[in-house]
């Protein structure tokens, strides 16, 4: 009789994630535990904070065990978990870009953030806060194909071929893609288009 031989790292990870859908903690603490230094290292790479990189890092997995049931990996687990934490951290720095360019423009024209005009009414404030946080939600609830669509080419700017490059996939299938995430989108916040 042959000796047993361990499983592959690809049988290994395959099991991770079968059980993680099944709400099994232990497995997903073992998956944490297995990529979490790399792909803190990796985020500070992008955002060179070791504080925000350890924060977006913990939030792909906390993303992922919230949304465990619905969980679906088309590539290789690691391919998953780099590309989450990379659209993680484009995200931080693209936000980070905001409030620079609005925190240089303030400067630039003698006001300090929040001076130097009206404030909007406070419904309106409130209204667009709500929506803001009503888009995130909705955003993070699609499916992972669509959503990494979505961002690449709406929140980075991506033409529809860097976007089948990066996603490994046909123009054709981003366009669909595009069209789900736009679909799904309209009808979640469709309280806030009137």
């Amino acid at each position: 009789m042959l000796p047993e031989r361990p499983p592959s790292s690809d049988e290994r990870e395959l099991g991770w994630i079968a059980a993680v859908r099944q709400g099994d903690e232990a497995a997903f603490e073992r998956l944490f535990l297995a990529y979490y230094d790399r792909l803190q290292a990796y985020a500070e790479r992008y955002v060179r904070q070791p504080e925000v990189a350890e924060e977006l890092v913990g939030n792909v997995f906390l993303r992922i065990w919230e949304q465990r049931e619905r969980w679906e990996i088309r590539q290789s687990l690691k391919s998953y978990l780099y590309a989450a934490v990379r659209n993680h951290a484009l995200m931080w720095l693209d936000h980070e870009e905001v409030v620079k360019r609005t925190r240089e423009t303030g400067q630039r024209e003698g006001r300090s953030p929040g001076m130097g005009q009206s404030a909007p009414a406070a419904d309106e404030a409130l209204q667009g806060s709500e929506l803001a946080s009503a888009l995130a939600i909705a955003i993070s609830r699609l499916p992972a194909r669509p959503r990494d669509a979505y961002v690449l080419h709406r929140q980075h700017g991506l033409s529809y071929a860097e976007i089948a490059v990066e996603l490994g996939i046909s123009q054709k299938t981003v366009e669909i893609h595009l069209g789900r995430a736009l679909r799904s989108l309209r009808e979640e916040l469709a309280v806030f288009l009137g």
